[in-house]
Protein backbone atom coordinates (compact mmCIF):
# COMPACT_ATOMS: atom_id res chain seq x y z
CA UNK A 1 0.00 0.00 0.00
CA UNK A 2 2.90 2.36 0.67
CA UNK A 3 3.93 2.35 -2.99
CA UNK A 4 0.39 3.40 -3.96
CA UNK A 5 0.60 6.42 -1.66
CA UNK A 6 3.92 7.40 -3.22
CA UNK A 7 2.54 7.02 -6.73
CA UNK A 8 -0.49 9.17 -5.89
CA UNK A 9 1.69 11.89 -4.37
CA UNK A 10 3.90 11.99 -7.49
CA UNK A 11 0.92 12.14 -9.85
CA UNK A 12 -0.77 14.87 -7.86
CA UNK A 13 2.38 16.99 -7.96
CA UNK A 14 2.32 16.82 -11.80
CA UNK A 15 -1.14 18.41 -12.07
CA UNK A 16 -1.53 22.00 -13.22
CA UNK A 17 -2.32 24.12 -10.16
CA UNK A 18 -5.01 26.06 -12.09
CA UNK A 19 -6.88 22.84 -12.81
CA UNK A 20 -6.53 21.71 -9.22
CA UNK A 21 -8.27 24.89 -8.04
CA UNK A 22 -11.32 24.28 -10.24
CA UNK A 23 -12.23 20.67 -9.51
CA UNK A 24 -12.76 18.54 -6.42
CA UNK A 25 -10.87 15.46 -7.66
CA UNK A 26 -7.49 16.51 -6.18
CA UNK A 27 -9.19 17.12 -2.83
CA UNK A 28 -10.73 13.68 -2.96
CA UNK A 29 -7.30 12.28 -3.79
CA UNK A 30 -5.84 14.11 -0.76
CA UNK A 31 -8.46 12.42 1.43
CA UNK A 32 -7.68 9.03 -0.13
CA UNK A 33 -3.95 9.53 0.51
CA UNK A 34 -4.60 10.36 4.18
CA UNK A 35 -6.80 7.27 4.45
CA UNK A 36 -3.83 5.27 3.16
CA UNK A 37 -1.59 6.89 5.78
CA UNK A 38 -3.91 5.73 8.53
CA UNK A 39 -4.22 2.26 7.03
CA UNK A 40 -0.41 2.01 7.03
CA UNK A 41 -0.53 2.62 10.81
CA UNK A 42 2.66 4.65 10.62
CA UNK A 43 2.69 7.53 13.11
CA UNK A 44 5.37 9.34 11.06
CA UNK A 45 2.80 10.39 8.45
CA UNK A 46 0.59 12.35 10.87
CA UNK A 47 2.09 15.79 10.26
CA UNK A 48 1.70 15.31 6.52
CA UNK A 49 -1.84 14.00 7.04
CA UNK A 50 -2.90 17.23 8.74
CA UNK A 51 -1.53 19.32 5.87
CA UNK A 52 -3.23 17.14 3.27
CA UNK A 53 -6.56 17.33 5.11
CA UNK A 54 -6.28 21.13 5.24
CA UNK A 55 -5.62 21.20 1.48
CA UNK A 56 -8.56 18.86 0.91
CA UNK A 57 -10.92 21.07 2.91
CA UNK A 58 -9.71 24.23 1.12
CA UNK A 59 -10.07 22.57 -2.29
CA UNK A 60 -13.55 21.27 -1.57
CA UNK A 61 -14.66 24.68 -0.36
CA UNK A 62 -13.25 26.26 -3.51
CA UNK A 63 -14.95 23.70 -5.79
CA UNK A 64 -18.24 23.26 -3.89
CA UNK A 65 -18.68 26.72 -2.37
CA UNK A 66 -18.90 27.76 1.27
CA UNK A 67 -20.89 25.08 3.14
CA UNK A 68 -21.30 23.30 -0.23
CA UNK A 69 -23.78 25.97 -1.34
CA UNK A 70 -22.81 25.78 -5.03
CA UNK A 71 -23.00 22.02 -5.27
CA UNK A 72 -26.36 21.91 -3.49
CA UNK A 73 -27.76 24.55 -5.82
CA UNK A 74 -26.51 22.70 -8.91
CA UNK A 75 -27.91 19.39 -7.70
CA UNK A 76 -31.35 20.67 -6.73
CA UNK A 77 -30.87 20.12 -3.02
CA UNK A 78 -29.50 16.60 -3.36
CA UNK A 79 -26.16 16.25 -1.67
CA UNK A 80 -24.22 13.10 -2.56
CA UNK A 81 -20.99 14.72 -1.35
CA UNK A 82 -22.12 14.48 2.28
CA UNK A 83 -20.33 11.14 2.57
CA UNK A 84 -17.11 12.75 1.38
CA UNK A 85 -17.38 15.41 4.08
CA UNK A 86 -18.13 12.75 6.68
CA UNK A 87 -14.89 10.95 5.77
CA UNK A 88 -12.97 14.23 5.84
CA UNK A 89 -14.32 15.09 9.29
CA UNK A 90 -13.60 11.58 10.55
CA UNK A 91 -9.98 11.75 9.40
CA UNK A 92 -9.59 15.24 10.90
CA UNK A 93 -10.89 13.92 14.23
CA UNK A 94 -8.51 10.96 14.22
CA UNK A 95 -5.59 13.20 13.23
CA UNK A 96 -6.43 15.62 16.06
CA UNK A 97 -6.46 12.73 18.53
CA UNK A 98 -3.03 11.56 17.42
CA UNK A 99 -1.68 15.12 17.77
CA UNK A 100 -2.84 15.11 21.39
CA UNK A 101 -5.81 17.43 20.80
CA UNK A 102 -8.24 15.18 22.65
CA UNK A 103 -10.94 17.83 23.24
CA UNK A 104 -10.97 18.85 19.59
CA UNK A 105 -10.98 15.21 18.56
CA UNK A 106 -13.95 14.39 20.79
CA UNK A 107 -15.89 17.37 19.44
CA UNK A 108 -15.20 16.43 15.81
CA UNK A 109 -15.86 12.72 16.31
CA UNK A 110 -19.14 13.44 18.11
CA UNK A 111 -20.16 15.58 15.14
CA UNK A 112 -19.15 12.76 12.77
CA UNK A 113 -21.32 10.35 14.73
CA UNK A 114 -24.28 12.74 14.33
CA UNK A 115 -23.60 12.98 10.58
CA UNK A 116 -23.37 9.21 10.34
CA UNK A 117 -26.81 8.77 11.87
CA UNK A 118 -28.19 10.91 9.03
CA UNK A 119 -26.99 8.22 6.62
CA UNK A 120 -29.12 5.56 8.27
CA UNK A 121 -32.06 4.85 5.97
CA UNK A 122 -35.40 4.36 7.67
CA UNK A 123 -37.10 1.04 6.93
CA UNK A 124 -40.39 2.78 6.10
CA UNK A 125 -38.77 5.02 3.49
CA UNK A 126 -36.83 2.11 2.05
CA UNK A 127 -39.99 0.02 1.69
CA UNK A 128 -41.96 2.85 0.08
CA UNK A 129 -39.41 3.31 -2.68
CA UNK A 130 -38.56 -0.37 -3.17
CA UNK A 131 -42.25 -1.14 -3.73
CA UNK A 132 -41.90 0.92 -6.92
CA UNK A 133 -39.45 -1.69 -8.23
CA UNK A 134 -36.08 -0.19 -7.36
CA UNK A 135 -33.19 -2.23 -5.99
CA UNK A 136 -32.27 -1.83 -2.33
CA UNK A 137 -28.79 -0.46 -3.04
CA UNK A 138 -30.08 2.22 -5.43
CA UNK A 139 -32.91 3.10 -3.09
CA UNK A 140 -30.62 3.59 -0.10
CA UNK A 141 -28.27 5.79 -2.10
CA UNK A 142 -31.13 7.91 -3.42
CA UNK A 143 -32.66 8.34 0.02
CA UNK A 144 -29.31 9.36 1.50
CA UNK A 145 -28.82 11.93 -1.25
CA UNK A 146 -32.27 13.41 -0.69
CA UNK A 147 -32.14 13.49 3.12
CA UNK A 148 -34.72 10.68 3.32
CA UNK A 149 -37.29 12.67 1.32
CA UNK A 150 -39.18 9.97 -0.59
CA UNK A 151 -40.89 12.53 -2.83
CA UNK A 152 -37.60 13.77 -4.36
CA UNK A 153 -35.42 10.66 -4.17
CA UNK A 154 -33.59 10.56 -7.51
CA UNK A 155 -33.79 6.81 -8.08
Amino acid sequence: MQWKCSAWRRRLSLCDSLVIKLVDNPSILQIDIVWCYFMLRDINWLSVARIRLEKAREGLERAHGKDSSCVRLLQAGCYPERALYLILELLEGVAAYHRGQVDKSMKVLTYVQELFTQFQVLDESLSLVMIMGFRERDTKRALRMSNQDVSISPV
